[in-house]
């Protein structure tokens, strides 16, 4: 519609796919209007870091997600370390670990959503 010189009052985006749309000039501050400031005083940091742009409120999130790791504590022992990971760095670190070591074939379990959180397709590891 915008490249057919059309304007759009509202879209739904992605957080991945959003920042390409501000870069582009798609996305207009919401600044000012009835209500934005007192809906990005409860934002999260996350959601603070995808809707705000430059110090200019570009969007409203209709959700957001927490993602919880679970771990399988005898097998974090097995592996040699101590704890869970507290860092993305130190999750690939214990994932290589346990598959290259063996006591792994698959480390990670990615549980399929609708969406963004669906698995891989087959055949790509």
């Amino acid at each position: 519609m915008y490249a057919g010189g059309e304007t759009i009052d509202v879209s739904q985006s992605s957080p991945f796919s959003f920042p390409a749309f501000v870069k582009q000039g798609l996305v207009e501050p919401l600044d000012g209007l009835p209500g934005a400031d007192a809906y990005l005083k409860d934002f999260s940091g996350f959601t603070k870091e995808v809707a705000v742009v430059g110090g200019k409120l570009m969007g409203l999130p209709y959700f957001a997600a927490i993602w919880v790791w679970n771990y399988y504590e005898d097998m974090l022992k097995k592996v040699g370390f101590d704890k869970p990971f507290t860092t993305y760095e130190e999750f690939i670190e214990h994932c290589v670990k346990a598959k290259k070591d063996g006591h792994s074939r698959y480390p990670i379990l990615w549980v399929a959503g609708v969406g963004l959180e669906q698995l891989p397709a087959p055949g790509i590891r």
